[in-house]
């Protein structure tokens, strides 16, 4: 059972790159839970696990559903008390909304049929035992739910079952996963060929085995992939993912503990691993992701894009500065790297702070919404970050730096600076009114490279940046090495 949480959505007022693309954080008392991330008649919607606090001071488990606008904002939020959502739920379809859950303080599991306003319609407690059980996640397929759960037997095992829901809460069928006596289903997907397809793994004495299992929607098994055993003794979470050629991308880990190459050169004995697997079935081939260290990079999830691609990420840390990043890549579907970016959001406390997607989706027009989380440890709180990307991973434009810092808002000290156009094509004009001396104008990336630095000493000035990218730049007026302004600078 994941540990109770406070899931309270609280806009800062931050600054945006643009009016179409941003980066925003949500205050919380609690760190979120995320569950879901989906479309709904143009507007994003954010689900996730919460802990609501009582009048009697009491904590209450249940979910929470955000929606936001093409700018970010908040349009609606619906909370559901009692219930706390499966992976992948709620489920929209025909004005209704369907979400397997765990029931607070039951020893059950519940399916629940809500209104647009979160009113449940319909709830049937399913899968009580008495014993210890829990929701892990769920898919939509014609008018059914196929949802995963586990249960305890005894304090040394653990059972994994898929099962077949009616939308009227109906149970059909129920199948038992065969594995081991720790067996863990991750996720369930439905194939481009119109089957089911499951990611498990299950443990043995000092091994870790995942899984990848194809079956028919009345439950009957097709086939089983089975990775070799693995020296892994924890979780190696193999998510999956549907490729646009009907190849399915496992994201799993391997060992490489006793592989005198990665101790020579200080890498992660764990290093991510994606395999990709054929409809049939079948191994075509796989890559290993090498790390410097062992916390240098966590890849939570891979998902398919609208094309001949797929999107991986987690979170990434900078070995040099311990700087830990959201990292998002797109790869293409035979393996090569299309972009591989690294994000935080300002102001940052660099290694005091950790940020991490969780959750993307990308849109008809290749844009990309990432959701997350960002722990700071100086203020001992850990906020929701959401955020808006075009195709190449940038804040506008088609360039822009692997290391990213979102939302650097603009100061004005002293209101002696005019910097126009903005946005500029090739020259930029910046006037000063008054004539102190040692002033200068610095051009940055949105990762923080110091691109452009000329004197600005006279009343007007002219700065050639012709020879930068489009994209979305910072300038900052100073005054020896003090900030006076700083602005963001649009290149056309």
């Amino acid at each position: 059972m994941n540990k109770l949480l406070i899931f309270i959505f609280l806009f800062s007022n931050t600054l945006v790159q643009s009016q179409h693309y941003s980066s925003k954080v949500i205050p919380q008392d609690y760190p979120p839970s995320l569950t879901n991330i989906s479309l709904e008649d143009g507007d994003v919607v954010i689900s996730g696990r919460i802990a609501i606090l009582q009048n009697d001071g009491m904590f209450n488990l249940g979910s929470k559903s955000v929606w936001f606008d093409n700018n970010l904002l908040v349009v609606k939020e619906r909370l559901v008390s009692n219930y706390a959502f499966a992976r992948e739920s709620p489920v929209h379809f025909n004005d209704r909304y369907y979400a397997f859950c765990d029931k607070w303080q039951e020893s059950d599991l519940s399916f629940i049929e809500m209104d647009e306003i979160g009113n449940i319609i319909n709830t049937s407690d399913i899968f009580g035992t008495g014993q210890n059980i829990g929701a892990i996640t769920t898919t939509y397929f014609e008018g059914h739910l196929y949802t995963a759960h586990y249960l305890d037997p005894d304090e040394n095992q653990r059972d994994a079952y898929i099962s077949k829901i009616a939308l009227n809460g109906d149970i059909i069928w129920t199948k038992k996963i065969q594995g081991s006596q720790l067996t863990v289903i991750y996720e369930i997907t439905p194939s481009l060929d119109g089957h089911l397809l499951l990611s498990t793994e299950y443990f043995e004495p000092s091994k870790t085995y995942n899984q990848l299992i194809k079956m028919d929607f009345d439950g009957h098994e097709i086939w089983r992939y089975q990775d070799e055993a693995n020296d892994v003794t924890g979780s190696v979470a193999p998510f999956i993912a549907t490729l646009s050629d009907g190849n399915i991308l496992i994201k799993s880990l391997e060992d490489h503990g006793l592989d005198p190459i990665y101790s020579q050169n200080d890498w992660s004995p764990y290093p991510e691993h994606l395999i990709w697997i054929s409809p049939d079935g079948e191994f075509i081939r796989d890559t290993l992701m090498p790390a410097n260290h062992p916390a240098d990079h966590n890849l939570f999830d891979v998902t398919a894009g609208n094309g001949d691609y797929f999107f991986g990420f987690g979170r990434w840390e900078d070995y040099e500065t311990d700087v830990r990043y959201g990292w998002l890549f797109k790869m293409s579907n035979d393996g090569e790297m299309i972009w591989d970016k690294h994000y935080r959001h300002y102001p940052s406390n660099d290694d005091l702070e950790i940020s991490t997607i969780e959750e993307l989706i990308e849109l008809d027009n290749g844009d990309i919404i990432f959701a997350g989380i960002i722990e700071n440890f100086t203020q001992g709180n850990t906020d929701l970050w959401i955020a808006r990307i075009n195709e190449h991973g940038c804040f506008g434009g088609d360039d822009c730096d692997d290391n990213m810092i979102t939302d650097i808002p603009e100061v004005e000290i002293e209101d002696v600076v005019n910097v126009y156009p903005n946005p500029a094509s090739s020259v930029l004009h910046i006037d000063i009114n008054n004539s102190m001396r040692n002033r200068s104008a610095e051009i940055y990336s949105l990762g923080g490279n110091l691109l452009i630095r000329q004197s600005i000493e006279q009343t007007s000035n002219a700065i050639d940046i012709d020879g930068l990218n489009a994209g979305f730049y910072i300038i900052k007026i100073k005054e020896g090495e003090r900030d006076i302004a700083v602005r963001k600078l649009a290149k056309m």
